[in-house]
């Protein structure tokens, strides 16, 4: 095994890397990833020839799309929805019940890079794959 630790943004996979793969598996990561729609076209250098890439998030607009049952808050953890608020009240959501810092900057970040269902089958249709499977 190989590791490559490196942006991913800054490697070529035709001169950097001297294998492929067969299925790449982006299970709760792509609603982390900012610029997705340089992200997920990216990808393509990486697979072999018939290979697929398996993409499982939670949309943005699912009642916990904003990561928010990750509060410390015992209120904030199962309240839906209020990540999509505007940004300063919803800091200051998180802020008035008690959330650190560290908690309010990831959940800031995951409001800065979530992504729809809409969103991302556009840029997987700017990005010429094919969904092959569906599942809600």
């Amino acid at each position: 095994m190989k590791l490559i630790s490196r942006d991913v943004y800054d490697i070529d996979p035709e001169k950097d890397i001297s294998f492929k793969f067969d299925i790449i598996i982006l299970k709760d990561v792509i609603e982390h990833i900012y610029h997705q729609d340089k992200f997920i076209p990216l990808l393509k250098g990486f697979l072999n020839p018939g290979g697929q890439i398996f993409f499982s998030f939670p949309p943005w607009y699912m009642p916990f799309g904003g990561h928010q049952q990750t509060c410390n808050s015992k209120i904030l953890s199962k309240l839906p929805y209020y990540h999509l608020l505007p940004m300063p009240l919803y800091k200051g959501i998180l802020s008035l019940l008690g959330e650190s810092e560290g908690i309010i900057k990831g959940l800031e970040e995951v409001k800065d890079t979530g992504i729809s269902i809409e969103r991302f089958e556009r840029i997987v249709k700017q990005s010429k794959l094919i969904i092959s499977e569906r599942r809600f």
